[in-house]
């Protein structure tokens, strides 16, 4: 028999549990929340032509629309195939077998999955009780032994997030230990903090991004990522010949060059935070994450989280209970426009007054 290398043998990947959700009220996966308008659905059709889909991508745009909107040259920029596609890169290209990763938990399901597939050690550093996870605990934790610092900044499913000012301690902390220092902004259009300035004044800084959350492209696979010009001619030796495919690349520069289509949901999805927020105030649950898109909420002993999601589920709307310590009976709720929140309240009324 013919097995694959050694630590791809303890790799259990599993599917996601529900086949089908066309129809159903999406809020369990961070995605988008509600279609396209009619007028952008009609620009992207119009994006499908014969020779876009005979032809080999042309990424020259792209490149272009990218750079101006994030304000980098393009010799410091790669697109990939989402953000896993960054990350895969980044641990492939800079993390040996026994090398030390250090990241937090819970967060991105992948960081684990990479440091089991390229044998690294991960150290994940947990949240307290009360949800905090503090600075201090991430500086002690890095050292001369550890190789890639991962954390994604604001972190989900826990929320938590540094300040420019104490990412730029972090990344002081790491070029002094030699260690590369990724700081996975998945979430960074919902709160505006980032640590794109540290790519013009570190060597060791790598910033991911996606187009799957606030662009609301999470059906493309599309990602990127921002690093001085020596890291990403690294990262870029493992490309694929081409990053991404040539519609997705159009379809990219299409809404990097009209960032109001994302911004105004981006303020949609705020106002429907607060909907939600003051619902579950006022039914006396806990509230935990305000910087990205979605919101955890600590129910009464009394009310189930399992059941809330299942009866949910029975109505066409999908959330997520968090049954794990330290977000026992959570639900995570992935925001979307307040009218949208507004009926969703009005389901979990029905749970929570009874």
């Amino acid at each position: 028999m013919i097995l694959p290398k050694h630590p791809l043998n303890k790799i259990a990947r599993i599917s996601h549990p529900i086949k089908s959700r066309e129809g159903a009220v999406t809020l369990e996966r961070n995605e988008r929340t509600t279609d396209f308008s009619d007028d952008v659905l009609e620009d992207l059709r119009n994006l499908i032509t014969g020779f876009a889909l005979r032809a080999y991508p042309e990424m020259d745009e792209a490149y272009d629309a990218l750079a101006a909107w994030s304000g980098h040259p393009v010799e410091e920029l790669l697109f990939t195939d989402g953000a896993d596609g960054a990350l895969s890169r980044i641990w492939a290209t800079y993390v040996a077998p026994g090398d030390e990763v250090v990241t937090i938990t819970p967060s991105y399901a992948m960081y684990p999955v990479y440091c089991e597939m390229f044998d690294a050690k991960m150290t994940a550093l947990g949240f307290d009780e009360n949800l905090n996870l503090s600075l201090q605990t991430i500086l002690e934790a890095v050292t001369s032994e550890t190789r890639l610092l991962a954390l994604v900044n604001p972190n989900q499913p826990i929320e938590c997030i540094f300040t420019l000012d104490e990412l730029r301690l972090l990344a002081d902390h790491c070029r002094n230990h030699d260690v590369l220092f990724l700081v996975d902004e998945a979430y960074f259009h919902f709160c505006k903090i980032t640590a794109e300035p540290l790519v013009r004044s570190h060597d060791n800084v790598i910033v991911a991004r996606t187009m799957s959350k606030a662009f609301g492209l999470a059906g493309l696979r599309i990602g990127y990522l921002m690093a001085q010009q020596n890291l990403i001619g690294a990262l870029r030796a493992l490309k694929p010949i081409y990053e991404i495919n040539g519609l997705n690349a159009a379809i990219a520069t299409y809404f990097l060059k009209r960032p109001e289509i994302m911004e105004e949901y981006v303020d949609a999805v705020n106002s429907g935070r607060e909907v939600l927020s003051a619902f579950f105030r006022d039914h006396n649950c806990s509230l935990h994450g305000q910087h990205s898109n979605t919101i955890l909420a600590g129910l009464p002993p009394t009310v189930s989280a399992v059941s809330v999601t299942e009866a949910l589920r029975s109505e066409g709307w999908l959330i997520r209970a968090e049954t794990n310590p330290p977000t026992s009976n959570h639900l995570r709720i992935t925001l979307g426009p307040p009218d949208q929140m507004q009926g969703l309240c009005a389901l979990l009324a029905l749970h929570l007054e009874n």
